[in-house]
């Protein structure tokens, strides 16, 4: 499951160039919608990886701080999955302000991934 969210992210510049060549162009539309979906496929194999880790949690090297951490993770994909479905589908019509929410997407994972001071507390 690691090899596939490794060749999802490795191949993530096509996506992010495919909207920078297109953008202001007839085809804007689907190169957003391509990048959001392809995002969202990012996201969805994180979530699968992270669920791949939970069904063996002697993986982790400390699962009682561990698994709370990657129950919220998983969360927050779940939601990000769902979101980049939408985003994907409404960039059919109105790109640019499904650029945007993108870009909101990206505040969504900064806040959502953020540490805690207590998670650091071995």
């Amino acid at each position: 499951m690691n090899g596939l969210v490794l060749l999802v992210v490795v191949l993530f510049p096509f996506p992010t160039k495919t909207v920078g060549t297109f953008i202001g162009t007839d085809a804007e539309n689907t190169a957003v919608a391509f990048y959001a979906g392809f995002t969202g496929s990012i996201t969805l194999t994180m979530l699968l990886l992270n669920l791949c880790i939970l069904q063996n949690k002697n993986l982790l090297i400390n699962p009682e701080k561990s698994i709370p951490w990657f129950k919220g993770m998983i969360k927050g994909q779940i939601i990000g999955v769902i979101s980049y479905g939408i985003i994907t589908v409404f960039a059919l019509y109105f790109s640019k302000i499904a650029i945007i929410m993108t870009f909101f997407m990206w505040v969504f994972w900064a806040i959502a991934t953020k540490d805690k001071v207590e998670d650091f507390n071995y």
